[in-house]
């Protein structure tokens, strides 16, 4: 059996390493004495085999959102600059990356202390991309020596691998991100814009009326998305079992073993 094991280790691996994916996990079944090498070593009863694996795969999927938390930004909220990006979800901190690197004058504005916009609100420890790594990757525009710009990526990442990304992106762009900045109106048209906002950086929370002029503004914001509707089920009131979504992690004190 563990001949067999080395032979199929060496094809899975040679298999993986043509793709754009983290190298595949790979678990030996059995009481022998020592696992092939890179192998990990399951023993004991099915059940118990079964919470090793499970354990083992969901390990490095977690992701602290605190690391996405941005404080006040020293700098005080400029009147003008080039672009304005409204929001600091995933499109518009990758908005702000590219206009930063050709030159502009970028202010982003995020109405929450954190960024990473529907990936910090809604996404869970085991949510996953719906496409292909290459579809769905922003290693390019992290800076150089960010520990995350070489870091591997599974094939349809992770929700802990997209938000590590962000919260890297997030602070490279550190300096140029205004959070507790909600945007009331966008005025003007043809390159001569003014973004009316209301600062709640002030004390006590309250918030300071601003605005800021631009020649251009990016709306980097979901409202489509919205608020998580409640959940409706025919029949729901004669179901004696666990009725949830799973949305940011409510169902990851729920145990699925039969």
């Amino acid at each position: 059996a563990q001949s067999a094991a080395v032979r199929l280790a060496a094809l899975l691996r040679q298999a993986s390493s043509g793709a754009s994916r983290r190298p595949c996990e790979l678990f030996f079944a059995g009481e022998a004495a020592a696992s092939p090498s890179g192998v990990t070593a399951v023993k004991g009863s099915p059940p118990a085999m079964a919470t090793a694996i499970s354990t083992a795969m969901l390990a490095n999927t977690g992701f602290d959102k605190r690391a996405l938390l941005h404080g006040r930004n020293a700098k005080p909220l400029p009147e003008e600059v080039d672009v304005v990006v409204i929001g600091a979800g995933l499109l518009g901190l990758m908005a702000a990356a590219r206009l930063k690197k050709n030159g502009h004058k970028v202010a982003v504005l995020e109405q929450r202390s954190i960024v990473g916009g529907i990936w910090s609100m809604y996404a869970n420890s085991t949510s996953q991309v719906n496409s292909s790594e290459g579809g769905y990757n922003i290693k390019d525009l992290l800076p150089e020596g960010s520990p995350r710009k070489a870091a591997d990526n599974r094939d349809h990442s992770t929700a802990a691998e997209i938000l590590k990304d962000i919260a890297a992106l997030g602070d490279s762009l550190a300096d140029v991100i205004y959070t507790r900045v909600s945007v009331a109106k966008v005025l003007g048209t043809n390159g001569d814009y003014t973004t009316v906002v209301s600062d709640l950086n002030g004390r006590g929370g309250e918030g300071v009326a601003a605005v800021v002029r631009s020649t251009g503004v990016v709306l980097a914001i979901n409202d489509r998305v919205g608020l998580p509707r409640p959940l409706r089920v025919p029949g729901m009131n004669r179901f004696s079992g666990v009725m949830a979504d799973g949305t940011s992690d409510a169902l990851s004190g729920v145990s699925w073993q039969g």
